[in-house]
């Protein structure tokens, strides 16, 4: 990447555990055990839109939200086939 980022680290409920903010081109962001997923934002996003530890994330694509269903799942449906078991 040629550009500095923000890197918002999410634990499996999508709250924020740790804010990596201003993170420079071609340097690795810390390892978080606790973190299961993260956001790559652009930079100073978490402080414009005061992104805090302890805040919770709601993804949400075409009305339904990321932690109700599985990204396989939203892969289907946006194919428009129906899921097997």
């Amino acid at each position: 990447m040629g550009f500095s980022i923000d890197v918002v680290y999410l634990n499996r409920a999508m709250t924020v555990i740790h804010i990596e903010s201003d993170l420079r081109p071609w340097r690795f962001a810390p390892v978080r055990a606790q973190a299961a997923s993260v956001l790559e934002l652009p930079c100073h996003t978490a402080a414009d839109t005061r992104t805090a530890v302890g805040d919770k994330i709601e993804i949400t694509i075409n009305q339904v939200t990321v932690a109700e269903v599985t990204i396989k799942e939203l892969v289907i449906e946006q194919a428009g086939r129906v899921p097997t078991a």
